[in-house]
């Protein structure tokens, strides 16, 4: 292999080493694995699924897009629900669960 091949295929492989560990840098703390515990959990109030459906079945009828939620208005904020965290890099952690009782579709 020549001077140059060798020049190229080390930049190349150096250029890939970068990207990843650029990509790996900016992801959150909770996808690296590096936080604890599950976090708080706000319930949210249950749902009339089957009316949902059939308001579904309506917005079809008319052309309307497929719904892919319902909104439920909250007011929650950092400041007041879930848990902090802070990490070993010195950022900190924002985690909260939100559950909502009943089936899924």
């Amino acid at each position: 292999m020549s001077k140059v091949a060798r020049i190229v295929t080390l930049a190349l492989l150096v250029a890939v080493l970068v990207g990843r560990w650029a990509r790996r840098a900016l992801w959150p703390s909770s996808r690296l694995g590096r936080a604890a515990g599950p976090g708080a959990v706000i319930t949210m109030p249950a749902v009339d699924v089957e009316a949902l459906m059939a308001e579904d079945v309506l917005r079809y009828e008319e052309g309307l897009p497929p719904r892919f939620a319902q909104p439920i208005p909250v007011q929650i904020t950092p400041a007041g629900y879930g848990i902090w965290e802070a990490q070993a890099d010195g950022t900190r952690l924002w985690r909260l669960r939100i559950s909502s009782p009943g089936r899924c579709r």
